[in-house]
């Protein structure tokens, strides 16, 4: 297992660069740049100061033409308007680019309402409480792991990560999150800042298919952990929560998410037919 811990810098691809530290500010800044190919592709976080989310980048859009925008599963995306022929006009709230896009490639986003009081739009979708649940933890550190599942892995990444906050190395950082739950992934929502106008200072999100593992800690449950896939390449990570109580119920509504979005799946590819026999 890879000892690489992990650092949270505007893009997601920096949690599997090696030497980066959560946070920690004697630690030189790298220069991160943005490519399809070392991108994670699975998070984002929203740098406008002057536009909030509306919408989320559900499927990859790379553009063909000077007019269109660069997308990535993930994206916070603000969209102007919406035309007939289903395409919309916005910006990517990571990358800063305008442009159009297919407005398939988007969902209306569904921020939690105390998250973003009064910086959504008052007509913005919400996901109703039975769609989603929401937990309020504390982000230890994420520690790159080398297989993608496993009860012994994610043991040993979370068992790192302890002994470090334990000893009080200055490499963890811990730090307030809400994670939300929901059929679509996992998303974790920086908790620090009290303006609510202002972006947060990460906002993650991890989709289902990205998400190989995850679980409790045998002994002490109120640590969780769960792993991410790199989406192009052979790299995983270990991400390590502690909770104030039991976080088994965490991974009870992690594996409700899943089961609701096979089922889904499953009734889109296969679709059921009523016959009536007389």
């Amino acid at each position: 297992m890879s000892d690489s811990m992990i650092g949270r810098s505007v893009f997601e691809d920096s949690y599997y660069e090696e030497d980066g530290i959560n946070g920690n500010p004697h630690i030189k800044p790298r220069k991160s740049f943005f490519s399809p190919d070392d991108s994670s592709g699975v998070s984002s976080c929203t740098t406008s100061d002057s536009l909030n989310p509306t919408h989320r980048t559900q499927s990859a859009f790379i553009p063909r033409h000077p007019d269109e925008v660069l997308l990535d599963i993930g994206d916070a995306v603000h969209v102007d308007r919406t035309c007939e022929d289903h395409w919309c006009h916005g910006t990517n709230l990571r990358t800063g680019m305008s442009g159009i896009f297919p407005s398939a490639v988007v969902c209306e986003i569904d921020l939690v309402e105390e998250i973003c009081l009064g910086a959504l739009p008052s007509n913005a979708t919400k996901v109703t409480e039975s769609e989603r649940d929401t937990f309020y933890l504390t982000m230890l550190a994420s520690i790159e792991v080398g297989h993608h599942k496993g009860n012994d892995v994610l043991v040993q990444a979370m068992n790192k990560v302890l002994s470090m906050y334990k000893n009080h190395e200055e490499v963890i950082v811990p730090q307030t999150v809400l994670m939300e739950i929901s059929f679509r992934g996992i998303h974790v929502i920086d908790k620090r800042r009290k303006n609510f106008f202002q972006c947060p200072t990460f906002d993650f999100f991890y989709s289902l298919q990205n998400i190989s593992f995850c679980g409790a800690h045998p002994k002490q449950l109120k640590y969780f952990g769960f792993i991410t896939k790199h989406p192009l390449l052979p790299r995983f990570a270990c991400h390590v929560f502690l909770s104030s109580g039991s976080t088994q119920p965490i991974v009870e509504s992690i594996g409700r998410a899943f089961k609701r979005s096979y089922d889904e799946y499953m009734a889109f590819a296969h679709p059921t037919e009523d016959i009536y026999l007389e």
